[in-house]
């Protein structure tokens, strides 16, 4: 069954993330720029004076066994970069064209 999995990250990770889900044979997704939040490592991204910096949200479509190993880089990857904001999901995909 595949899976869909949800990356957001500060924008100056994104290369980063692009890297290690290259690295792990994921070529295909669709990224959103500019989003805005908060989270409780890096409070409110609004892009503006306030606020300063953005988001930036990748979805991609992968096999089931892959969510393992990509999760375990990720974790790595948020501990070892505890002020930027990283967040990760999986859903179930129940049909795709």
């Amino acid at each position: 069954m595949k899976k869909q999995l949800i990356i957001v990250v500060d924008v100056s990770g994104l290369d980063d993330i692009s890297n290690l889900l290259n690295k792990h044979g994921v070529e295909e997704f669709t990224r959103f720029e500019q989003c805005s939040g908060q989270g409780y490592r890096t409070g409110p991204r609004t892009n503006d004076h306030i606020w300063p910096g953005y988001n930036v949200m990748v979805i991609a479509v992968i096999e089931e066994q892959l969510v393992s190993e990509i999760f375990a880089a990720l974790r790595t990857y948020r501990e070892e970069n505890k002020n930027m904001g990283v967040y990760a999901y999986v859903t179930p995909v129940e049909q795709s064209l």
